[in-house]
């Protein structure tokens, strides 16, 4: 009778301890946790639940974490680089969305959360034609990989011809103008552009051209650094239409590119007026995904994506 009760108590206890391990094991990492909030108008982004997390990065010398990794789909190691650190130590803008980087795949934390996003709004549906105005980074091709048929060009020149394929990098690669694209109206199930409209001078006339090729009901998935504390975008530079120069406003800011090796021009920060823009431009719903994940180091309120619908 007695060792009856202890197997009982052991045997529960043992259960406690598996069910305790499964518990930690999936709050450290959660496979099914939702990184994305929702929201149709910025105003209402509430409480970021990472600012503990940030605060705690800022104040302490890490450089490396343990993420959840959308793209490895696996627990990894994600390291934070010396540009992220020279920020904090000097007080200067701390960009979220480019550092917590897998050491495995070395996909940052904006590219993690895109993959993401394109798994959760897209795996499901079935999509004949698509397009993504990038075709020689590592998030081209893993998204080639999840998105059949996906089509991918870079900007070549103002000389180039739209659609036709050029030699570059060792490569054939198609050349696009996101502000004059060669593909006919209502073609494209599916858009993809991230991190370019900043680099366009005449951005509504890009936004018009991805609103024009896109089938009715089709949709758009974009980026760009918008900083939700800005009530109208700032025009930092832009192409002048009688000498075709570019005019800088304000000093000149550069992004890196993967076609040119020394960076290329930032003409806009966007601020929250790029909602009302696409709404004027005609899109009939525009959603705003906030990418905020503790478990994945999706920090900062800037991992802002544009979720459109024609």
């Amino acid at each position: 009778m007695i060792n009856n009760i202890s197997n009982y108590f052991k045997t529960k206890e043992k259960l406690y301890m598996n069910k305790l391990f499964s518990f930690f094991k999936h709050s450290i990492f959660p496979k099914k946790e939702s990184p994305f909030l929702k929201v149709d108008a910025f105003h209402t982004i509430g409480f970021l639940p990472t600012m503990a997390l940030e605060q705690q990065i800022v104040t302490q010398n890490i450089s490396a974490v343990s993420a959840w990794c959308s793209v490895c789909n696996d627990a990894r190691t994600m390291t934070i680089s010396t540009a992220f650190v020279d920020a904090i130590k000097n007080g200067g803008f701390i960009n979220w969305r480019e550092d917590a980087i897998c050491q495995v795949c070395h996909f940052n934390a904006r590219t993690r959360a895109t993959v993401d996003l394109v798994n959760l709004l897209f795996s499901k549906k079935k999509i004949q034609s698509a397009y993504i105005t990038e075709a020689v980074t590592p998030l081209f091709f893993r998204l080639k990989e999840k998105i059949n048929g996906l089509v991918g060009s870079e900007y070549l020149g103002g000389d180039k011809v739209g659609g036709q394929l050029y030699a570059c990098q060792g490569q054939l690669i198609r050349h696009e103008d996101v502000t004059r694209l060669s593909f006919s109206d209502n073609e494209l199930d599916l858009l993809l552009s991230f991190d370019v409209l900043e680099h366009v001078s005449d951005y509504k006339l890009a936004l018009t051209e991805i609103y024009r090729t896109l089938k009715q009901g089709g949709h758009a998935l974009l980026t760009t650094p918008i900083n939700p504390r800005l009530k109208s975008t700032v025009t930092r530079a832009y192409v002048d239409s009688v000498d075709l120069q570019v005019k800088h406003l304000l000093e000149p800011v550069y992004h890196g590119d993967p076609i040119n090796n020394s960076g290329i021009l930032c003409f806009h920060d966007f601020g929250i007026d790029i909602v009302d823009i696409l709404y004027l431009i005609g899109f009939s719903k525009v959603d705003v995904f906030i990418a905020q994940s503790k478990n994945r180091y999706y920090l900062g309120d800037f991992h802002i994506f544009l979720y459109l619908t024609k």
